[in-house]
């Protein structure tokens, strides 16, 4: 007898694959979208209104000109007869009359009517009837104490270039007497405001102790050159133009030594425009040996220390750059030997 078997459920061979998916979205009906209503009429875009131009310009008449133009100015020429006049030949009695006629007679030294400033009259005149200029003295006289200032401004400063002025307390006219100097610069001898600046100051000083700028001195720094520099001419023209016999010297420094037995200078004058050398027989240094004498001598106590320029009193304006305390020394060395400075 069969005995009955359970009925086991029958599994499907492979389970279900389930889809990755998430869970589905239930799909709803679409809405029906709502119609807009239309209007009938849609308003035009308004369009910019060109003006209509005609189918030709219209024609406009050329200007006029003026009938009458002016012409150019022309300058006029004065008209010179075709022939010059001619000349009357003069006759002997006519030549003998102006022959006899006398030469005026002034007296010498008198002026001459009629003539500009400065002439004079002369012997000769009273023959002639001639002027002739008054003589204008030429000489240049160099005091002692101008003298070793400038030579004791050139030993303080070997290896530089000085430069001074030359000042004068004498009225003007005849001889130009250089009674004193102002030493200026040791540095920077071609900058303007630092001159310009010093002229000003010793103008302003010659003016209270009625003195005035004669001339203008500078030594180079190279010792074979003693010839005058654009630089020196240019300060030596402005001199020239507050003073006619203005003098421009230059120290030779080869020659710079108390043994020497001449005086190292080179002067020019100013003649024409130009800057020439001017005639040594007109250069005065009286008492040269005494003055050579005085500069040794304090060259070799030191007292080139003493002096101050006027480059070191801008360092230092508690400096006096006139130096009175140099020129009361001076003095008192000078006053056996030349008893006027």
């Amino acid at each position: 007898m069969l005995m009955p078997q359970p009925q086991v459920p029958k599994q499907p061979a492979y389970p279900p694959q389930q889809s990755q998916q998430g869970p589905q979205r239930t799909e709803q009906p679409p809405q029906q979208s709502q119609q807009v209503p239309v209007t009938q009429q849609v308003p035009q875009r308004r369009q910019p209104q060109v003006p209509q131009w005609p189918a030709h310009p219209p024609q406009v008449p050329p200007p006029q000109l003026p009938q009458q133009v002016p012409q150019r100015w022309q300058p006029k020429v004065p008209q010179r007869p075709a022939f010059p006049p001619q000349q009357v030949p003069q006759t002997p009695e006519a030549t003998a009359q102006a022959a006899s006629v006398p030469a005026p007679s002034i007296p010498a030294g008198a002026p001459i009517p009629g003539a500009p400033a400065g002439f004079v009259s002369t012997p000769e005149i009273a023959a002639t009837g001639a002027a002739r200029p008054a003589a204008v003295m030429g000489e240049v006289e160099l005091s002692c104490r101008a003298y070793v200032k400038m030579f004791l401004h050139a030993s303080l400063f070997p290896r530089c270039s000085i430069n001074g002025l030359l000042l004068s307390s004498s009225s003007p006219g005849g001889a130009v007497c250089v009674t004193d100097c102002v030493p200026l610069l040791h540095a920077h001898l071609p900058l303007a405001p630092i001159t310009q600046l010093a002229l000003t100051q010793v103008d302003v000083w010659c003016s209270q102790t009625q003195q005035r700028i004669v001339g203008y001195y500078q030594a180079n720094a190279c010792v074979t050159d003693s010839s005058p520099t654009p630089c020196a001419m240019k300060i030596a023209d402005k001199i020239a133009e507050q003073f006619d016999n203005a003098v421009l010297l230059m120290l030779d420094s080869s020659k710079m030594s108390a043994d020497y037995r001449v005086p190292p200078i080179v002067m020019y004058e100013r003649k024409d425009s130009r800057w020439l050398l001017k005639d040594k027989h007109t250069i005065m240094l009286r008492q040269w040996e005494e003055t050579r004498a005085i500069a040794g001598q304090m060259l070799e106590s030191g007292d080139h220390m003493q002096l101050v320029d006027f480059d070191s009193h801008l360092d230092d304006i508690t400096k006096d750059w006139t130096n009175q305390k140099l020129n009361t020394k001076i003095a008192e060395l000078a006053s056996p030997a030349n008893g006027n400075i």
